[in-house]
């Protein structure tokens, strides 16, 4: 919570509150307050774990959690109670690496959505399971009362990498999606997830998803998305990579607010698939202008 003000510049006085903690809040309406901005960005969903299967099958990687929607809304004061209850979602869980032989992964959480009052942005979709063929993405999410696409989610592949599909173009202010997990293909080649969704903002330019998960032996995991302190949505995680011969590895945490988790890599019996990568928790921010 904070003021912002300059006498030199004429700037209006501003009353910033930022509420980032999952659960509930209430907000007080500040005196003398005549407009109020509600910045609303839904939780991040987790990605879904790889297949885990025999050598010679096609194996998917998990697919990944789509980030949370962004909503804002500007409100007269006078039509705002004193008080105003709300709720900062919390990031979906990504799906546990596959402990069973000849299984499909285990698909991810949604995230949670984060409300003031009647307004709502809805957290993110999960991402599907690897499975025979690639994992299902998060689909995006709108904010309730806009019509706002603000998350873009990556796929499992058919039996090779993860990709991010076309979706939206990268918007200002957006909440990133992650990346898919690493596949395997029926030659028994293991391949590479994909990065996170990168975010637009007008304060640090183009931020970057998190980094892709590599192939291998040992496999590595996609990198987490970036957090980001302002007004904007956290970026995606990237996606983990798959491993024909041990243990595949995870896909990357979304960044806060709202990016989604990566999908994990795909692994051969006898080898846990890797997990998803969780998805980043809400936020809502309140500015009040007097």
């Amino acid at each position: 919570m904070g003021s912002i003000y300059s006498p030199s510049s004429g700037i209006a006085p501003v009353d910033v509150q930022t509420f980032s903690t999952p659960g509930a809040f209430v907000w007080t309406k500040p005196d003398d307050a005549k407009i109020v901005e509600v910045i609303l960005i839904g939780a991040g969903a987790g990605g879904g774990s790889g297949r885990r299967g025999a050598a010679g099958a096609v194996r998917g990687g998990g697919g990944a959690g789509s980030g949370g929607s962004y909503l804002h809304f500007v409100i007269d004061a006078s039509l705002l109670a004193a008080t105003v209850n709300g709720s900062v979602g919390a990031g979906g869980t990504g799906g546990a690496a596959q402990g069973s032989d000849t299984t499909n992964g285990i698909a991810g959480a949604v995230g949670g959505p984060t409300v003031f009052d009647i307004l709502q942005a809805l957290g993110g979709s999960a991402g599907g399971g690897g499975a025979g063929s690639g994992g299902t993405a998060g689909a995006a999410k709108t904010g309730l009362l806009e019509d706002l696409t603000r998350g873009n989610s990556g796929i499992g592949g058919v039996g090779g990498a993860g990709t991010t599909p076309a979706g939206p173009a990268v918007p200002d202010y957006a909440a990133g999606g992650g990346g898919g997990g690493g596949g395997i293909t029926s030659g028994n080649v293991a391949l590479n997830g994909t990065a996170g969704a990168a975010v637009g903002s007008y304060y640090n330019g183009v931020i970057a998803g998190g980094t892709v998960g590599a192939s291998g032996n040992p496999a590595t995991a996609g990198g987490d998305g970036n957090t980001i302190a302002d007004m904007v949505g956290g970026t995606g995680g990237g996606g983990g990579g798959s491993n024909a011969a041990g243990a595949a590895a995870a896909g990357g945490n979304g960044g806060a607010p709202g990016g989604g988790g990566g999908g994990g890599g795909a692994s051969v019996n006898g080898n846990a698939s890797g997990a998803g990568g969780n998805g980043g928790n809400g936020r809502a921010i309140i500015v009040t202008r007097f």
